[in-house]
């Protein structure tokens, strides 16, 4: 249902990957809050019912958002699709929880210079910025050979 293989579930539920931004939508019409999924925090579920529980403690990504917020699923998979885009830019595939993760750190950009995440007008004004900006430290990233393209 989630169009995650059985190995690929039993890898994000012992902290050792991160859901595609694909599965995290599909999490989101189940009910089920993708940032709890990637950070253990908040409900659990959407709609804020009471079987929400944690997710272990070793989780290693953090999603800057209030406690009260969910994620945008469509926010989230249009950063996915724009940061895989400038990856590819820069000869770069991205893909997996690689892909996820450097979608992670755009959202963080964004949130950190966003008074309120669920301002939209504001949020979009913002998007261009940090992928440009990815876009200069990937490309700094290639002029600095052995730095790693991680960094970036």
């Amino acid at each position: 249902m989630l169009g995650l293989s059985l190995r690929g579930y039993q890898k994000i539920e012992r902290n050792e990957g991160l859901p595609g931004s694909d599965a995290l939508l599909k999490f989101r019409v189940l009910d089920i809050n993708p940032g709890w999924v990637l950070t253990g925090e908040g409900e659990m579920r959407l709609n804020g019912s009471d079987c929400a529980r944690s997710a272990p403690s070793s989780t290693k990504v953090t999603l800057q958002q209030s406690a009260t917020s969910t994620l945008d699923a469509k926010l989230l998979g249009g950063l996915s699709n724009l940061c895989a885009a400038e990856h590819k830019k820069h000869g770069i595939n991205l893909a997996g929880p690689a892909l996820t993760i450097a979608t992670i750190e755009i959202y963080n950009n964004i949130a950190s210079r966003v008074v309120d995440m669920n301002d939209k007008a504001a949020v979009e004004a913002m998007i261009p910025v940090a992928i440009k900006e990815l876009g200069e430290r990937l490309e700094e990233a290639k002029d600095e050979p052995g730095t790693g393209k991680r960094l970036a």
